[in-house]
């Protein structure tokens, strides 16, 4: 094991330091450059994944008005097979974002947001008799 004298080691917080000179995106707790970037992915995995449905959807369509033209069937059979493709791609980057949460104990994609303070009031139960 390497030992360096005690004149050589030192503790870096950059993050502390972000704070103490004001940096933009770096606020103590919560939030910050890191949250944005959260939320950026969180937005771009959301677009990505309504692209593909409407690509999906736009495919099947093509194949419906296609009237049987051997082009047209092809095409709307490529859109269709791009569109499945994109889905495999989201699952797999979801899957690699879910591991590296689970490894590293970090927060990449948010798909719920988070829990108010203030709970919904309770619904009154319904009794057999009183509509």
């Amino acid at each position: 094991m390497l030992m360096f004298p005690s004149f050589l080691q030192m503790t870096l917080d950059l993050k502390g330091e972000a704070i103490e000179q004001q940096l933009p995106f770096v606020q103590q707790g919560e939030g910050g450059f890191s949250a944005f970037i959260s939320s950026m992915l969180t937005a771009l995995m959301a677009v990505a994944a309504l692209s593909v449905l409407v690509f999906l959807l736009w495919g099947a369509f093509d194949w419906i008005n296609s009237g049987g033209e051997k082009g047209k069937v092809d095409s709307a059979r490529n859109k269709i097979t791009g569109a499945v493709m994109g889905i495999v791609v989201l699952a797999t980057v979801l899957v690699i974002f879910n591991f590296i949460q689970q490894i590293l104990g970090i927060q990449v994609l948010q798909f719920t947001s988070h829990p108010s303070s203030s709970a919904p009031p309770a619904a009154a139960p319904l009794t057999p008799g009183r509509l």
